[in-house]
């Protein structure tokens, strides 16, 4: 007997995603928040594109590192130092104009931990585009830490007893497929062809975060970019 197709997606919580990850989301039975993996400084755990005039500009969350420059990611407390939460809505309200009160709460009274932050980002943007698929953390699963990164999240498909895996073109570089197919699970490649691009100070289209498109054209409009129709 046939066991039932089931769908997963496994990411690491990004700082204000793009519209892919919310289509990645919404395309998953259960979507796993990958995080246990080491904290990279100028990543898109801290960082985002909104943008500044006809531009794309960079929004980044400052972070305090206890351990040094290699922590665990879920170690990661947001530093406030220069008062960034402030300083990000007064920029955000500059380029967007009225904020929704509950992204002004988000900023305002948002967890001080990174991954808590983020995770309460990813659910504020993905309520607003009507993504209602079930997220867990990866620390929840506790998946064995001795295994290389494929085996680990074969290891998670299985633990939510998915039959197919969806993958991004980033993780192209590191993932085996055969690992996936000796466990019974099919990969299924999401291509990023979205049409919502600024172009950075170079010229270069790039994927600004959700809320760019969310704040600056409605909710139907980022509905659409993230294929809920």
């Amino acid at each position: 007997m046939k066991r039932p197709l089931r769908t997963a997606a496994i990411m690491q919580p990004h700082f204000l995603p793009f519209a892919g990850y919310f289509d990645l989301m919404q395309r998953a039975d259960v979507f796993v928040l990958y995080d246990i993996a080491q904290f990279r400084r100028r990543s898109w755990h801290s960082r985002t594109w909104i943008r500044q005039g006809k531009q794309a500009a960079m929004l980044t969350a400052p972070v305090h590192l206890e351990s040094g420059a290699r922590c665990p990611l879920d170690a990661v407390q947001l530093g406030d130092d220069k008062g960034w939460h402030r300083y990000a809505l007064r920029r955000l309200k500059h380029v967007y104009g009225k904020l929704p009160m509950s992204l002004e709460l988000l900023f305002k009274e948002g967890p001080p931990n990174l991954v808590d932050w983020n995770e309460a980002g990813i659910n504020w943007l993905a309520e607003q585009v009507g993504v209602k698929t079930h997220m867990l953390r990866s620390s929840q699963l506790a998946p064995p830490s001795d295994i290389d990164a494929t085996a680990k999240l074969v290891w998670m498909c299985r633990r939510v007893e998915a039959t197919r895996y969806l993958a991004t073109p980033g993780s192209k570089g590191y993932i085996d497929e055969t690992k996936f197919e000796s466990a019974g699970i099919t990969v299924v490649w999401l291509n990023y062809d979205y049409r919502h691009t600024l172009p950075d100070e170079s010229g270069v289209k790039i994927f600004p975060s959700l809320l760019d498109l969310l704040l600056a054209e409605g909710s139907k409009r980022a509905e659409l970019e993230v294929g809920r129709r």
